[in-house]
């Protein structure tokens, strides 16, 4: 019984860092996400001008 133990006791270990790599990485993608989600953004407002129904909402201008 008492090698049993010592094997599950390993596992509990494993599994932990295994847990640990995998919130890394999922934290480490999320902020890449973030960041390439707000580069695109700044991007296309860049380039891109977009005025629904001819309303400039962020600069005041009201025709």
């Amino acid at each position: 019984m008492n090698h049993q133990s010592e094997i599950l006791e390993e596992k509990s270990e494993l599994d932990e860092n295994k847990k640990r790599q995998a919130q890394f990485l999922y934290l480490a993608l999320a902020g890449m996400f973030i960041a390439l989600l707000v580069s695109c953004n700044l991007i296309f407002q860049k380039f891109i001008s977009w005025e629904p129904f001819g309303l400039y909402t962020f600069g005041f201008r009201w025709d």
